[in-house]
C-alpha cells in the first residue's frame, strides 16, 4: 500500500522591507538613508533620516529609534554643512559617489547612491590597517601617475632584457611613438635610434647591465615614427638584484631639440661673426694701400701735373670705398636697434624702379649683362623713404650683377597685385643653394665665398635690404632652383591709398 509523501508546508518568503531590513542588520556596513525636505520653491530645506541600521546608531552613539527621524543636522552637526552639497549633486545627478573619510579617530570607505528622486543612501565600511595602507598606496599611486602625466619628462620602462614595459604620455609625445607600438618589443626592435647613435647607446646599456654605471645620463637623436628627428636627453637609473643582476631600468627623457638647435644657430652666428671681422679687417685694408700710395705720390709729384691728379683720383675712390663700407655697418647697427628714420611720402615705384636702373646701367654694362626693364606706365604707388628704398633697388641690381657671369641678364619687374607692389629682381646668375636660402638676408652672410671675396663687400647688402623693407611694412624672399640657375628676390610693399603727390 503505498502511502502519499508528507505534505510540505509553504514557507512565505519574507517582504521586501523585511528583506531590506534583515541584510542592513547583518552587514558590518553602517547604513543611513536620508530623504530631502523641500520648502515651497522646490528647494532642499533640511535631510531627515529615514533608515538607519543598528550598526550606524552605534556609530554615532544614539539608537536607530532615535537616529530614524532626525534630521541631517541634529544626527551629524558637526559634518552636516559639508554633507549637504554632495547629497543634493548626487539626488540631482544620480551618480554615485565613493570616497574615503575619518570619523572619531576610525577610517570608513563611504560609498553614496541615490535610491529614488528624493532619497539618498549612505553605506560606510570601517577599513582594517591593511586596508588603509592599501587605499594610501593606491592614493600615492594616483598622485605619481598624476604627475607624471604632466610633468615635462617622459618615463619609459624596460626589462632586464631591455623590452618596453610602460611609456607614460609625455613619453609618446617626445619620441613620436604609442604605446601599443613598443610596448613589449625590445630597444632594437624599434627603429627609433639612428644607426651612427647605436654605438654610444649600446655603450650605455652595457654600463648599466653591468652596474658601472647604475645612474647616468645620455644624449642623442630619436627617430619619431614620422620620420622627423627629436634630440633627446636620457636620465636612467638602475635596479639590480642582490648578485648583481640587472632587474629593471627607469628612464626619463627630455626633449631638448628646440635648446641643441638654438645652440647651432648660436654657433652658426659665432662663426659667421668670425669670418665677419676677418672679412671686415681685409676691406679696410685694401683701401688703404692705394690711398698710402697716392698720399706717397702727393708728396712728392708736382701738384698740377698729370700723376698728382691720378692719384688724388685714386684717393677719391677708395675713400668713396670706404665711406660705403662704413655707412652700411652704421645702417645695420641703426635697423637693429630701430633708430632709422624714416621721410615717408607717396611715390612710384616704378619711376624709382626706372632711376636705380638707369643709375646701375653703366655697371651692368660694364660686366656684359643685358638688363631688361618691365614697369607698368600707370604709377604703382606706395609710401615710404624715397633715398632709402633706392638702397634696396641698388643692392638688389649690385647684387645680382656681382653674381651673374658676362653674357647673362638681369630682369627688373613692378607690378601691382592683390592690393600689394611687387617688385622683381631677375637674374641668369650663379643661383642659391637650398640651405643658403634662409641665411642669406642674415647678416655677414654671403653664397659663393670665392666669388664675393673677389668682389669685395661685407655681405650687408641682402641684410640691409630686409631691414629696410620690413620697415616699410613689406617683405622679401628669394626663389632660385640652385646653383647655376639663377635667382629671384620679391619684394613686397603695400599699396598707397593715394597716388604720388597726394597726402603722405
Amino acid at each position: 500500500m503505498m502511502h502519499d509523501a508528507p505534505h510540505l508546508a509553504q514557507v512565505e518568503p519574507p517582504s521586501g522591507d523585511a528583506l531590506v531590513r534583515a541584510i542592513s542588520e547583518n552587514v558590518q556596513d553602517r547604513i543611513v538613508v536620508v530623504r530631502a525636505e523641500r520648502g515651497p520653491g522646490g528647494e532642499i530645506v533640511e535631510w531627515r533620516c529615514v533608515e538607519a541600521n543598528a550598526a550606524a546608531a552605534e556609530l554615532l552613539e544614539t539608537t536607530r529609534e532615535r537616529l530614524v527621524g532626525s534630521t541631517l543636522g541634529a544626527a551629524l552637526p558637526s559634518r552636516a554643512a559639508a554633507l549637504r552639497p554632495r547629497l543634493a549633486r548626487i539626488l540631482e545627478t544620480g551618480v554615485r559617489e565613493r570616497y574615503e573619510a575619518s570619523f572619531l579617530g576610525r577610517a570608513f570607505l563611504v560609498t553614496v547612491f541615490r535610491v529614488d528622486p528624493s532619497t539618498v543612501a549612505s553605506a560606510a565600511l570601517e577599513l582594517s590597517a591593511h586596508e588603509r595602507a592599501q587605499g594610501a598606496l593606491r592614493e600615492a599611486h594616483r598622485r605619481l601617475r598624476a604627475h607624471v602625466e604632466t610633468m615635462p619628462l617622459g618615463v619609459v620602462e624596460w626589462s632586464a632584457e631591455y623590452r618596453v614595459v610602460g611609456l607614460s604620455p609625455r613619453a609618446e609625445e617626445i619620441l613620436g611613438w604609442s604605446a601599443g607600438e613598443v610596448l613589449g618589443k625590445r630597444i632594437d626592435e624599434i627603429p627609433w635610434i639612428p644607426e651612427e647613435d647605436w654605438p654610444s647607446v649600446r655603450a650605455v646599456m652595457r654600463d648599466m647591465s653591468s652596474g658601472t654605471r647604475p645612474t647616468n645620463v645620455n644624449a642623442n637623436r630619436n627617430l619619431r615614427r614620422d620620420g622627423t628627428v627629436v634630440h633627446c636627453e636620457w636620465y636612467n637609473t638602475t635596479v639590480h638584484d642582490d648578485a648583481g643582476r640587472l632587474v629593471s631600468v627607469l628612464s626619463l627623457v627630455l626633449d631638448v631639440t628646440a635648446r641643441v638647435r638654438a645652440e647651432e644657430s648660436l654657433r652658426d652666428a659665432d662663426r659667421r661673426k668670425d669670418e665677419f671681422l676677418a672679412m671686415l679687417s681685409h676691406e679696410l685694408r685694401n683701401p688703404l694701400g692705394p690711398i698710402r700710395n697716392a698720399l706717397f705720390v702727393l708728396e712728392r709729384a708736382d701738384p698740377t701735373g698729370p700723376q698728382a691728379g691720378r692719384a688724388r683720383e685714386i684717393a677719391k675712390r677708395q675713400v668713396a670705398h670706404l665711406a660705403r663700407l662704413v655707412d652700411d655697418l652704421l645702417d645695420v647697427t641703426r635697423i637693429a636697434r630701430g633708430k632709422i628714420l624714416l621721410r615717408r611720402a607717396a611715390l612710384d615705384l616704378g619711376a624709382l624702379a626706372r632711376r636705380a636702373a638707369e643709375d646701375h646701367r653703366a655697371l651692368i654694362d660694364a660686366r656684359g649683362l643685358a638688363l631688361d626693364l618691365d614697369v607698368p606706365d600707370a604709377p604703382v604707388s606706395v609710401v615710404g623713404d624715397e633715398t632709402r628704398l633706392a638702397q634696396v633697388l641698388g643692392n638688389l641690381l649690385s647684387n645680382a650683377a656681382k653674381f651673374t657671369p658676362a653674357g647673362g641678364r638681369i630682369t627688373l619687374a613692378v607690378r601691382a597685385e592683390g592690393g600689394r607692389a611687387v617688385l622683381h629682381v631677375r637674374d641668369t646668375g650663379a643661383g642659391i643653394e637650398p640651405a643658403m636660402r634662409d641665411a642669406i638676408f642674415s647678416p655677414f652672410t654671403q653664397g659663393r665665398q670665392t666669388l664675393a671675396r673677389a668682389e669685395g663687400g661685407l655681405g650687408l647688402g641682402l641684410a640691409l635690404v630686409k631691414g629696410l623693407v620690413e620697415l616699410h611694412g613689406g617683405a622679401v624672399h628669394v626663389a632660385s632652383e640652385g646653383p647655376g640657375r639663377g635667382s629671384d628676390f620679391v619684394v613686397t610693399l603695400p599699396l598707397a591709398d593715394d597716388p604720388p603727390g597726394g597726402a603722405a
